[in-house]
């Protein structure tokens, strides 16, 4: 997700009721997710918004999934690919 939908996002979370806990930067040329994904789980998050690229959703929920997450993605800003999703199992997905 980019600076400026984080912006966003931290202003608007409060009129839904919802904890906004800031945002990780990744790039789709890492050469690892881990500690972005150790950085995510520690907070303890309900979900996981990936504003990244389809590949780059699949390897950052690989390597979250592998650090401990079991919650909810979600994705938007036209990133999401249905069926790069389709075989990840135990997925629980949002797109918007």
């Amino acid at each position: 997700m980019c600076a400026e939908a984080d912006g966003l996002f931290a202003n608007l979370a409060p009129g839904f009721d919802v904890d906004h806990r800031g945002y990780v930067t990744v790039g789709a040329a890492d050469p690892s997710y881990t500690a972005p994904c150790l950085q995510l789980v520690g907070d303890v998050p309900d979900v996981i918004d990936l504003g990244v690229t389809a590949p780059t959703i699949v390897a950052m929920i690989a390597e979250c999934d592998l650090q401990g997450y079991d919650g909810v993605y979600s994705a938007s800003y036209n990133s999401v690919v249905p069926g790069d999703l389709v075989d990840i199992d135990g997925l629980t997905f949002l797109a918007g």
